[in-house]
């Protein structure tokens, strides 16, 4: 899996009944600029919703157009930004776009597509989107996205301790070799980037672990896309084999 020589580098996200699907509210959430996040995959719903929220926003989750359409007639007010996944059970992301902004012309809107479809970025941009993301994406350049796009201030940073990062075991499929230890850089729904001390063989797989996990919580496996040298460590972009469960995912951060 991992090679003392370096590798060469490469590069490579009417009023209906309230659904169950919703935000808690609070004096405090009430004050943060809201998101609505529409798609009919729920381990990326719940994701986003606590990465998001951890951030700064007030976060609500649908997984259709009937429930999306319920609480923007519910929150509107609150709704500062629409997730909005292109293709979806029913209907697809224009459509609903379409019907959001017959109750509110001041709804903003970013498109979440992997596959678009028929649809080009022009034809979504020209159906009211503001931007068009493409899946996957990593989570923290997404959040100082919607920071601009809404006007929530930078959260300040923790200054990280030289030489404790967030740790994360990198061990091969086969867990042959004492696993590496490094630490998690940036993550998304797909994926994730990974500091290691040593370079990996673009193409290979690999297991993660949080270090901190508990006893009997699996590996996750990644595919590494990308390795380059950064300083005297290795940044591995690293994207998941298979989707994770929203609580394995959580031991990364």
């Amino acid at each position: 899996m991992y090679s003392m020589q370096p590798e060469p580098v490469t590069h490579s996200g009417s009023m209906l009944n309230l659904p169950a699907e919703t935000c808690v509210s609070s004096p405090l959430a009430q004050r943060r600029p809201g998101l609505l996040i529409v798609d009919d995959e729920q381990y990326l719903r719940d994701m986003l919703r606590r990465w998001f929220e951890g951030q700064g926003f007030q976060v609500w989750t649908a997984p259709n157009a009937e429930d999306a359409i319920a609480l923007y007639e519910r929150h509107h007010d609150a709704i500062a930004l629409v997730l909005l996944d292109v293709r979806l059970p029913e209907t697809d992301g224009p459509e609903l776009l379409h019907s959001l902004e017959l109750m509110d012309s001041r709804v903003r809107c970013c498109f979440m597509t992997g596959d678009a479809g028929s649809y080009s970025e022009r034809d979504l941009l020209d159906a009211g989107a503001i931007r068009v993301l493409q899946k996957p994406f990593p989570l923290a350049e997404m959040a100082a996205l919607l920071r601009q796009l809404t006007g929530v201030p930078e959260r300040r940073r923790v200054a990280r301790r030289k030489g404790e990062p967030v740790p994360v075991l990198i061990s091969d499929l086969e867990e042959r070799d004492e696993p590496l230890i490094g630490w998690v850089d940036d993550r998304s729904a797909h994926g994730m980037g990974v500091s290691a001390p040593l370079p990996a063989v673009v193409g290979s797989r690999v297991c993660l672990r949080s270090q901190r996990a508990v006893r009997g919580t699996p590996w996750v496996e990644a595919e590494v896309k990308n390795c380059r040298l950064v300083g005297s460590r290795w940044l591995v972009g690293c994207e998941f084999v298979a989707n994770a469960s929203p609580e394995v995912l959580t031991q990364f951060g």
